[in-house]
């Protein structure tokens, strides 16, 4: 009787183990440790075109204060290598990362090993980079990393953006290969060879293969996982969000942040340029494209990665990519100022 006591506490105490949604897995972390971010990487383009952005009263304020008040901790900022537009270049966001300093905010940097935009379908090399022996890019890799730390100082860097087919096509394109692991681990070398504080997030889009993925790292010497999640693209089951994200955090024994995430709160456009969210079917069906929509959602994020066991936060995208009469936007719709330029109510769900 005593061993088949014993049998059933220890399934038991299986089940409860395997359990990622039970409240009580393990207390959460510290809310000092609560990452309330958003990317406004956009802000100096937008600025020169003489854009006043606007608080929820209808009075011009400087954006990083809205966004400070509203609650917003940390600003991330994203690093092209050599972009065509220099006002998107690393000096022009070395300036708005002082800027952002400044305002007692902290710096998050997500590393794009390119001239342009890195996802899961395109991870193309910088241009001074396209006929470097493996070799070169290697040592390439990790003193612009280096530089871009020290340079920098950030409190948390993405080594590659969105990097679930690899990064520096063709030569990481396989996360298999010994080139990619070479490549990523050079990445977190020149990180630590800083001897900076910043902390280190492996940045994954989706949670679909995730913790394949992330198996395929256990070597690799990082702090954080970074899940990028978008309903449009990864469903609005939130129940599977939250025990695919804490599950991922327990097998990798890291703290997780939600990396990027975005909401409308509209499916109306202001500009010619087609908004990458225009169609009730993008939407997760809780919460309509409204101003309160996009509050509540931005809510049931913030409250989703909180309970998560070891939640870091999360960061919402292209908080001030408006459309302007010399940029247009098809993110315009996610922003967190309206048509008018007015600070949205979704700005108070960053409160602590």
């Amino acid at each position: 009787m005593k061993i088949v006591n014993g049998v059933l506490l220890l399934v038991m105490l299986l089940l409860i183990i395997d359990d990622y949604s039970s409240k009580d897995y393990v207390k959460p972390i510290r809310k000092e440790f609560q990452i309330r971010a958003m990317d406004i990487s956009f802000l100096p383009l937008i600025r020169s075109h003489g854009v006043k952005f606007k608080n929820s009263r209808g009075e011009v304020e400087d954006p990083l204060f809205s966004l400070k008040r509203a609650g917003v901790n940390t600003i991330r900022i994203r690093i092209w290598n050599n972009p065509l537009n220099p006002l998107l270049g690393v000096k022009a966001m070395k300036r708005f990362s002082d800027e952002v300093k400044k305002h007692g905010l902290k710096v998050y940097l997500t590393l794009h090993y390119s001239d342009t935009w890195a996802d899961p379908s395109n991870q193309q090399k910088p241009r001074l980079w396209q006929n470097l022996t493996k070799s070169a890019l290697n040592d390439s890799v990790y003193h612009f990393t280096k530089s871009v730390v020290d340079l920098f100082e950030p409190d948390y860097i993405q080594t590659g953006n969105e990097i679930n087919n690899g990064f520096l096509w063709p030569e990481g394109r396989n996360i298999n290969s010994k080139v990619f692991k070479s490549l990523i681990a050079t990445c977190a070398k020149a990180v630590r060879d800083s001897g900076k504080k910043t902390k280190i997030i492996m940045h994954y889009s989706g949670l679909a293969g995730a913790n394949l993925f992330f198996q395929k790292l256990t070597e690799l010497d990082y702090d954080m996982v970074g899940i990028s999640y978008y309903p449009k693209w990864h469903g609005n089951d939130f129940e599977y969000v939250y025990n695919q994200m804490n599950k991922l955090s327990y097998d990798t024994h890291k703290k997780i942040v939600m990396a990027e995430t975005a909401y409308p709160f509209t499916l109306d456009e202001k500009d010619q340029a087609k908004n990458i969210i225009g169609s009730t079917d993008d939407l997760a069906s809780q919460f309509p494209a409204t101003p309160e929509g996009q509050q509540d959602y931005i809510n049931h994020i913030k409250r989703l990665t909180n309970k998560l066991t070891h939640g870091a936060g999360f960061c919402y995208w292209g908080g001030a990519w408006v459309s302007t009469p010399k940029h247009e936007s098809v993110w315009e719709n996610q922003a967190l100022w309206d048509h008018n330029l007015h600070l949205l109510p979704a700005a108070l769900a960053f409160k602590d």
